[in-house]
């Protein structure tokens, strides 16, 4: 019984999850719609830099 009152015990009992931190600068935005046409020029840049 006393086994589960320090640090061990909270991890032991606990349900852990992901969890998803995104910085300042969100550069996923830029690929869902809708798309203007700079979005569209950058979507053309970033395919042409990758192939």
């Amino acid at each position: 019984m006393g086994n589960y009152h320090g640090y061990f015990g909270f991890r032991a009992l606990s349900h852990e999850r992901a969890v998803l931190r995104q910085g300042p600068l969100d550069v996923l935005r830029f690929f869902y719609p809708p798309y203007t046409a700079k979005t569209r020029k950058l979507i053309g840049l970033a395919l042409d830099y990758l192939t």
